[in-house]
């Protein structure tokens, strides 16, 4: 998802870590707007989760829906983050990349909002990633979980790339690409 080769440009910039390592690390009184009792808050790109769980699961909807309850319980495990779930909303591009790209409707919508209902959970004035950009950049979130490179171009300072799963991941920041 995102630009073709933007992630294999960007691989020697990444550094490997996980949730709860970032999380303590960089949780309570050490982010540079000086909170001090609060977790690690983390923008959940919606839109990736349903194409993996849709490429992973392709059998039936509840199929989907329990790879999406999986990833969900993973990371609501880890009591330092609070997870921020961000849906793509109506001012979403129809086309992208020139290619058309599916409308703002997915069948996992309904069923996946009443899953993470008391979680936390917007819809974007339109692409996700955008929003999630832009949080991030005004320090409402501290960094974006995504798979869509875009989320580069739209501005995030901070993304967290998940590989396999919730414990295997690669943090992109701009603070350490620019001491680089």
């Amino acid at each position: 998802m995102g630009i073709r080769g933007l992630w294999k440009m960007l691989e020697d910039n990444g550094k490997e870590t996980s949730l709860i390592d970032l999380s303590v690390s960089e949780g309570p009184g050490t982010m540079p707007w000086g909170d001090d009792v609060r977790g690690y808050r983390v923008g959940v790109d919606v839109s990736v989760w349903y194409y993996q769980a849709n490429a992973h699961n392709r059998q039936t909807k509840n199929a989907a829906l329990a790879s999406l309850f999986k990833r969900a319980t993973a990371l609501f495990s880890l009591t330092t983050v609070i997870p921020l779930f961000v849906f793509d909303g109506p001012g979403r591009p129809n086309v992208k990349h020139k290619t058309s790209v599916r409308s703002n409707s997915h069948f996992l919508n309904s069923d996946f909002k009443s899953l993470i209902r008391s979680l936390g959970w917007k819809y974007a004035p339109g692409e996700a990633e955008a929003e999630l950009a832009w949080m991030c950049a005004d320090c409402i979130i501290d960094a974006v979980l995504t798979e869509d490179s875009d989320t580069f171009v739209f501005g995030a300072p901070r993304i967290i790339r998940m590989s396999v799963s919730i414990q295997l991941l690669t943090l992109y920041d701009s603070n350490m690409a620019s001491q680089s």
